[in-house]
Parts: structure tokens; C-alpha cells; sequence
């Protein structure tokens, strides 16, 4: 019958979903008073799908409220669109760090640590000799760190904790955004 839309291109990545979708919803539900419109996701990939539903519940919408659909047209009376939030590699809005800022507000930095946000299990996008940079961050003292396989709360913590982040350009690195002022990138 009706939805906030949180989903758009690039919405089967991380990495897009954070800081284009997740501001969507939260702005529509806490600033336009739509707090009981149901949230539209995309469907896949799983894992995206399973942490884009734990971000959404961390900033307060129900699981019922979250409707996964696909790639098939859907129907809707009314639908809010919010758009310019962001444009990518150009722009960030404030409202989208307000948003993060708010929604990450319960979750307590993990260990400080200087962390390498590897881009494993992806093949694409990496360091040319990754092991051997890897082997040398480690000893380095850095820990390295698969944001793939950690929950959104875990992604969130072990980047406000962080010291310092390497890594490459991707879904993983989008967690700098939880990163306190001053941390080395």
C-alpha cells in the first residue's frame, strides 16, 4: 500500500546502503513523520540483506516494518522518495552523518586498535601483493579485520575503537564513517 523507499543503484552494496539508505529511512521516519511507513530494502545479496535489516532495527524500525522486495516491478499507492543525500564520490550530506551519528549512538567503541579493513572475500579492488602487505600491517601491530563477516553493531564498534584504518576502497572502508574525529585514514 505504501513504503519509504531505501533502495536504489548500487543498493546490493554495503557500502551504498550506508550512507544512501539508511539516512532515507531514518530521515523519513524521524523528520517527516512517516515512523510507521514500512521501509522498502532490496532482497540480495543475503548478506547485505541481513545487515541492512540490522541497521534499520539498530535505528529503531521494526522488522515488520522492513519489506524486502527484488528485482520485479512493485505497486504502491503511495511511495516517499527522499533524494539528494548524497552523490556519490561528490557529496555527503551533514544530515547523513547526523544520521549515523544518531543511529550508532547506543553502540560502544570496541577495542582501540589500529585496524586493516580487508577486502577478503572480494577479488577485486585489492592490494596487488595483499598477503604480503597483510603479513606486513600485522606485524605492524595492526588487526586485521573482515567487516563482511561481523554483524552491523560488531562493524560499528571496531571502527569507532579505531586508531588508524588502511584498506582499499570499498564496502568495508565505508565504515570510516563511524570513526571517531581524528583517526587516521
Amino acid at each position: 500500500d505504501r513504503g519509504v523507499l531505501a533502495k536504489s543503484r548500487g543498493a546490493d552494496n554495503y557500502g551504498h546502503f550506508i550512507v544512501e539508505m539508511l539516512p532515507r529511512a531514518w530521515l523519513a521516519r524521524t523528520r517527516l513523520g512517516l515512523a510507521d511507513w514500512p521501509v522498502l530494502i532490496f532482497d540480495e545479496p543475503e548478506a547485505v540483506r541481513q545487515v541492512a535489516t540490522a541497521a534499520l532495527q539498530v535505528a529503531g524500525i521494526p522488522s515488520e516494518a522492513i519489506v524486502p522486495l527484488g528485482r520485479a516491478p512493485a505497486f504502491l499507492r503511495e511511495l516517499v522518495v527522499i533524494d539528494g543525500l548524497t552523490w556519490h564520490s561528490l557529496y555527503l550530506s551533514p544530515i547523513v552523518m547526523q544520521c549515523l551519528d544518531a543511529v550508532t549512538a547506543g553502540i560502544e567503541p570496541g577495542q582501540q586498535a589500529d585496524l586493516y579493513a580487508t577486502r577478503r572475500p572480494s577479488r577485486t579492488r585489492d592490494f596487488a601483493v595483499e598477503p604480503a602487505i597483510a603479513a606486513r600491517l600485522r606485524a605492524r601491530g595492526f588487526r586485521e579485520i573482515e567487516a563482511a563477516g561481523l554483524s552491523f553493531a560488531e562493524q560499528v564498534a571496531a571502527f569507532k575503537g579505531a586508531r588508524s584504518v588502511v584498506g582499499c576502497m570499498g564496502a568495508a572502508l565505508t565504515n570510516i564513517v563511524f570513526c571517531r574525529p581524528g583517526t587516521e585514514v
